[in-house]
């Protein structure tokens, strides 16, 4: 119903601004003191006004996915959509029964364990029909508070895959002079996946003893080229992972 509703106002004021020039060049052309405007011209205007009607018509029709990350508090669960709050900012995690629910253990849970007031970060698709919804295909759970959780989430693109050893290397999107080589489970992550140049989202565990040292708990690589990522507060800050 929105989109008829900006679609009319649109076709009605292209109407009214191309009615107006077809009047002028008749006039024009009946008073003799313009003849340049011919009617190659006219239908030429008439195109590209056309062209742009199209094109606005397809910007407001059209639904455009996005896959997005989103992190925050839990402030309600009704049904399969869990609301999540972050700096007064709310939004919905929509989930289904292939949603997958971890915790920072890499343990599965069920959307039954969850409660109000954890943290979680939610990864998905969103549409720009519905930009607060999210269709989360993952949803992990965290013990550490929003700031600890935000430390050790990071965007970046793998540089290098070991082939002797489960150890990738990625550089962040935000910071390219911040690198982190990350140690993964070769069970539960399959080597082929990890390719150079990708785009990944990866949440990291540091070692106590080494800073420097991390563990991946989990990740998830963007088929898009460019993901989106760039809501404020809401969306995952890329920062180096501290304990």
């Amino acid at each position: 119903m929105n989109k008829k509703i900006l679609v009319l106002p649109l076709i009605l004021s292209i109407f009214l601004v191309t009615k107006p020039v077809s009047c002028v060049i008749f006039a024009q052309d009946v008073s003799g003191t313009n003849e340049s405007t011919t009617s190659e011209e006219i239908e030429k205007i008439r195109k590209s006004v056309q062209e742009k009607v199209q094109e606005k018509l397809k910007d407001i029709v059209e639904v455009k996915t996005t896959q997005k990350a989103w992190i925050g508090t839990i402030s309600k669960i009704e049904d399969n959509d869990i609301t999540i709050k972050n700096d007064d900012q709310e939004k919905t995690l929509t989930c289904t029964d292939d949603t997958v629910f971890i915790d920072l253990n890499r343990n599965q849970i069920s959307i039954d364990k969850l409660k109000g007031d954890q943290i979680v970060l939610g990864m998905g698709y969103s549409q720009n029909d519905q930009p607060n919804v999210l269709d989360t295909k993952r949803l992990i759970i965290s013990q550490n508070s929003l700031d600890e959780m935000r430390s050790h989430i990071i965007l970046g693109k793998i540089t290098d895959v070991s082939q002797s050893s489960p150890v990738f290397t990625i550089t962040s999107i935000k910071d390219k002079n911040s690198q982190f080589q990350i140690k993964y489970d070769s069970k539960k992550v399959k080597q082929e996946e990890l390719k150079t140049d990708q785009k990944i989202i990866v949440i990291l565990k540091s070692d106590p003893k080494n800073n420097n040292d991390y563990t991946l708990i989990d990740y998830k690589v963007f088929l898009n080229l460019t993901p989106t990522l760039s809501e404020p507060k809401t969306t995952v800050t890329e920062t180096p992972a501290t304990d």
